[in-house]
């Protein structure tokens, strides 16, 4: 199965489920914090079993990673520019101070990769 019809069947089950989703987010909301952290580390094993992300990118075209200043050093650096240029050039902060990318898709996608 390609990388397209595996996104577009998880979107349709996304769809067909959505009181089932509500209900398992909801719970999970009652856990500890280890008890949700082991729960989407699961998650996330299982999903990377199934999808290459060089492959698809379907992440990095609709959504933001968080950045943390470490990430905004080490990403600089191999960039070779300053951490303040790299913040000015590519990312923007929320209310909450977090940041993110200011536009998407993912400017550090490639061109094959983009569409």
């Amino acid at each position: 199965m390609d990388m397209q019809t595996i996104v577009d069947d998880w979107k349709a089950n996304a769809e067909r489920n959505l009181d089932r989703n509500f209900n398992f987010i909801h719970r999970l909301k009652m856990k500890s914090d280890s008890a949700v952290d082991r729960v989407a580390h699961r998650l996330h094993e299982e999903a990377f079993s199934i999808i290459d992300c060089t492959q698809c990118a379907n992440c990095c075209k609709v959504s933001s990673l968080l950045f943390r200043k470490s990430d905004v050093r080490r990403i600089a650096e191999h960039l070779g520019v300053k951490p303040a240029d790299f913040m000015t050039m590519y990312l923007k902060a929320d209310d909450d101070g977090d940041l993110f990318l200011k536009t998407l898709p993912c400017p550090f996608l490639g061109a094959d990769i983009r569409q």
